[in-house]
């Protein structure tokens, strides 16, 4: 049995859909900050052992304020005490790169200093610090995530919007002259890696990116070659707090990587506006 429990509902739906091993567990089934709620589920043996892909209590776009943010802890601790230490189960935490805060020294790397800069950022890195603690380290594999899209319905990732507006005829703006460098990961590369490492029995903390750090301008010109667009990508001097570059250096990672990795990103975004159930 694999479990995917936590917010992300899109993910965990696509998981399901690609992957039929996979019962998804949202946030209306079960309210992953209440230990009572969190213990009954667990009461099963069979779930206590099952292989349990854990995202979050709430993303970035629902977390308000530091008391939002605790639910990402709240959770993990939640769920490790209620699997038990003497359980067989597996645990895949799905934290994200955002631990490595504002303005990183480039490539980053996974011994790269931790400075969580906001209250997602901290939430996870806790959740990540409790569980590495408290939870079998034989058994736990915790993955950080850049920026994922593709998913039915995904409207708010950087590359969703973008398509959006190409779609409508729009011009995509990009701030900073559209020359911020970002690392995207297609979910079905997320879904390839996950399937893969559980099969070779990885374990620890790993940057789980595609590699490929792009110019958002060379991201939007993607865009508009996958759909045919005329629209212009505009650009904007200006930038915002979170205009920063990110690249990785994967080669510890590499060794472990389903091939070929990642799937080229016009191939992928292809199969984003391909796919049924698609709603852009």
């Amino acid at each position: 049995m694999i479990l995917c429990l936590g917010s992300q509902s899109r993910i965990a739906s696509y998981f399901r859909a690609h992957w039929p091993e996979v019962e998804g567990i949202g946030r209306a089934d079960l309210d992953l900050v209440d230990p009572a709620q969190v213990q009954n589920f667990f009461r099963e043996s069979r779930r206590r052992d099952a292989v349990i892909l854990l995202m979050a209590a709430r993303n970035r776009l629902r977390i308000h304020g530091a008391q939002d943010a605790t639910e990402n802890r709240q959770m993990a601790e939640n769920v490790c005490r209620a699997i038990g230490k003497k359980s067989s189960g597996r645990l895949i935490y799905f934290s994200t790169i955002d631990v490595y805060g504002s303005w990183p020294t480039l490539p980053v790397t996974e011994g790269a200093p931790v400075a969580p800069s906001d209250p997602y950022a901290v939430s996870k890195w806790e959740a990540e610090e409790f569980l590495r603690h408290e939870f079998p380290n034989d058994r736990l594999l915790v993955l950080r995530l850049p920026g994922v899209f593709g998913v039915p319905g995904d409207s708010d990732s950087a590359v969703a919007k973008i398509l959006n507006r190409l779609r409508m005829g729009e011009s995509p703006v990009l701030s900073k002259d559209g020359q911020v460098r970002r690392d995207y990961l297609w979910v079905g590369d997320l879904l390839r890696a996950v399937r893969h490492f559980l099969s070779h029995g990885l374990v620890g903390t790993w940057n789980l990116v595609s590699g490929e750090s792009r110019t958002m301008m060379a991201t939007a010109q993607a865009c508009a070659r996958v759909l045919g667009a005329s629209a212009p990508v505009q650009t904007d001097p200006r930038s915002s707090p979170r205009d920063y570059d990110l690249s990785f250096n994967i080669a510890r990672l590499q060794p472990h990587l389903p091939r070929p990795w990642p799937t080229p990103l016009e191939v992928a975004l292809s199969s984003f506006l391909n796919q049924p159930q698609l709603s852009l």
